[in-house]
């Protein structure tokens, strides 16, 4: 199980890194303005670590006893998407309430595009770790 850990959190780790290095960009260089898809590899990218954030935290971080029990791989893709599209969802109310600052003309449609991209990437990172590291 250590090594299991161990391992994920590397993932998490190369993620953060994409995560960083695609949002960096997409600031710094323009990125976000120059290619209409950045947006969307950077939620999805987003929602991917925070699949696999939320499999480490609740069933390998030790701080949930009580979720050891529910230690079977549909649950680590269940829990996994809710908590991210919570997390999705509460970003998107941060941007809201930044509207004045960031406003424009498509809200609605980015919006829902954002949290569902978001959800896909942690469908996407939480089923790779069933897939490849529980083989029950």
């Amino acid at each position: 199980m250590k090594t299991l850990r161990n391992r994920l959190l590397v993932e998490m780790a190369a993620l953060i890194a994409a995560v960083s290095f695609v949002q960096a960009s997409g600031i710094f260089f323009g990125f976000y303005a120059m290619f209409w898809w950045w947006d969307i590899v950077a939620h999805f990218l987003g929602g991917a670590f925070l699949g696999l954030l939320f499999v480490w935290l609740f069933f390998y971080s030790g701080y949930f006893g009580w979720a050891k029990s529910l230690l079977i791989g549909k649950r680590h893709v269940l829990i996994s998407v809710f908590f991210a599209i919570i997390t999705a969802c509460l970003w998107e109310i941060y941007e809201y309430l930044l509207g004045p600052f960031f406003s424009y003309g498509n809200y609605v449609y980015d919006t829902t595009k954002d949290i569902f991209m978001g959800t896909a990437g942690a469908f996407v990172s939480s089923t790779y770790f069933v897939v490849t590291k529980l083989k029950k």
